[in-house]
């Protein structure tokens, strides 16, 4: 890895974002949670909201998760914000309010997973443990034209081990975090990456073997069968004379069906 090239070229075109400009544990824990499934642009508002209402964990953990929840209204899936509020209970009752610098103690606290618990950990604490979300898989597997499936948690979870060995290697785990996630944001793009202008380009497999469009492999989501359940609708009627029994076979649409009758 072209750790100096990449440093360089992160600390030349980060964008201007407010969490890359510190090293607070809860500012990059609120962030990263924020940014689950939402792009940038839209969480800023949000961000710079939220810590000015919650400046704390102390404040979001006596906060009543209703008027948390209004804070954060429009953003969009609202679990994690319900899970960030039983984080920092958990966090005031096991660790007297602060996060603690232990990786395994952080993956503790509720709605944090392994790639929040990474960036945490080599973000704030400049720790060498990885963030490996999708961003880095893509930077990944195209630098090194690696052939799994990343579609399997298995081979995802061998290629955070890789992370992990370059995170360590690195000498600057603050800096490498930032890098890669920039870089797999900016210029490793899924589509039309910026080849030209990455810093890895030199020793990226995948770019001088120009297929670059081919990585990660990624197998077919696997669609859900339409249910081909058979519910019962009964329809009993007591004339003395016959009992119908109607069933409702469900594949996609409904139809009804008399399908027996006794006299």
């Amino acid at each position: 890895m072209a750790y100096l090239r990449l440093f360089d070229w992160y600390q030349t075109n980060k964008r201007d974002l407010p969490f890359r400009k510190t090293d607070n544990p809860y500012h990059i824990w609120v962030s990263e949670i924020m940014l689950q499934q939402t792009q940038v642009d839209t969480m800023l508002p949000f961000y710079d909201r939220f810590l000015t209402i919650y400046p704390t964990i102390q404040d979001l953990a006596r906060a009543d998760i209703d008027e948390i929840l209004k804070v954060v209204q429009t953003i969009g899936y609202y679990r994690r914000f319900r899970m960030l509020h039983k984080g920092a209970q958990y966090v005031i009752d096991h660790h007297d309010g602060k996060l603690p610098e232990d990786y395994f103690k952080i993956l503790k606290i509720p709605g944090i997973g392994a790639y929040t618990a990474g960036a945490i950990m080599s973000i704030a604490f400049h720790k060498p443990y990885p963030a490996t979300d999708g961003n880095v898989i893509r930077v990944l597997s195209r630098v090194k034209m690696l052939e799994d499936d990343f579609r399997l948690d298995k081979n995802k979870k061998k290629l955070n081990e890789m992370n992990k060995e370059l995170i360590e290697n690195s000498n600057n785990p603050y800096l490498y975090t930032q890098s890669m996630m920039e870089l797999g944001a900016t210029v490793c793009k899924v589509s039309n990456p910026l080849c030209d202008t990455c810093p890895l380009q030199e020793v990226c497999l995948a770019n001088i073997n120009n297929v670059q469009q081919n990585y990660p492999k990624m197998s077919p989501l696997k669609t859900k069968k339409k249910s081909n359940t058979l519910h019962s609708y009964l329809n009993i009627k007591k004339d003395f004379s016959c009992v119908s029994v109607l069933k409702i076979y469900y594949m996609g649409f409904m139809n009804l069906f008399k399908l027996n009758q006794i006299v």
